[in-house]
């Protein structure tokens, strides 16, 4: 039996762009689902108002603060939505404060280790 620690947690959901921001609107009830314009483009049949779920706004600022650097705007979405929540989860960790990124790597997808791999400080004979 393999044995692993929780050390963090990371979220980012309809109900919040954090952990505590997801765990408050449980406890206050709220859901996630809400009325949304959809398709409001001048070439195509018109708006329509859906319930649906979406991501809540705000997390790329947190993210590109984070990292110190505007990358959100450069990343896919399925990107974006993994490394928000894995920065959480370092952070919490204490990890994120050792430079232990290798942990990201694996909470988030190959596009997101790209970006940090340009991000990241060049050291002395680094391929990267």
């Amino acid at each position: 039996m393999t044995r692993i620690a929780v050390t963090g947690l990371g979220a980012i959901s309809a109900l919040g762009t954090s952990v505590q921001d997801n765990w408050q609107a449980v406890a206050d009830g709220r859901g996630g689902i809400a009325r949304r314009l959809v398709g409001d483009s001048p070439h195509g049949p018109g708006a329509l108002e859906l319930p649906m779920a979406q991501v809540a706004e705000g997390y790329e600022a947190a993210l590109d603060a984070a990292l110190g650097h505007p990358v959100a705007a450069g990343l896919d979405p399925f990107a974006r939505f993994a490394l928000a929540p894995a920065l959480e989860a370092l952070e919490q960790s204490g990890l994120r404060a050792m430079r232990c990124w290798t942990s990201a790597q694996r909470l988030s997808s190959d596009t997101a280790w790209v970006a940090w791999r340009r991000l990241r400080p060049a050291t002395s004979g680094s391929s990267a």
